[in-house]
């Protein structure tokens, strides 16, 4: 699937991590209800997600569940807004 820019994808994940010779642990995974929700192009995807991950090989897997267009007001404000587009968000 070809996700373009200003598009607001939904995705289910899981997030492993393995630091030399470790055992590879679990750090976080979305649950089918509350996918992780972002503005493709935004610039905006996971702020810093790896300083606190920083010497740790990753693994991650994913699922991309949809993408929707976004809404005017996630376009003038440069990140989504839930799955609809008008979800828990004020500013």
């Amino acid at each position: 699937m070809k996700v373009e820019n200003n598009k607001v994808v939904a995705v289910d994940y899981t997030l492993n991590a393995k630091k030399g010779n470790e055992s590879e642990k679990f750090i976080e995974q979305t649950s089918p209800d509350h996918p992780f929700v972002f503005l493709f192009g935004s610039q905006q995807v996971i702020p810093d997600f790896n300083h606190p991950l920083a010497g740790y090989d990753l693994h991650f897997t994913g699922k991309i569940k949809s993408v929707r267009e976004a809404t005017p007001e996630e376009l003038a404000h440069g990140h989504a807004h839930g799955l609809t587009g008008h979800e828990g968000h004020t500013h």
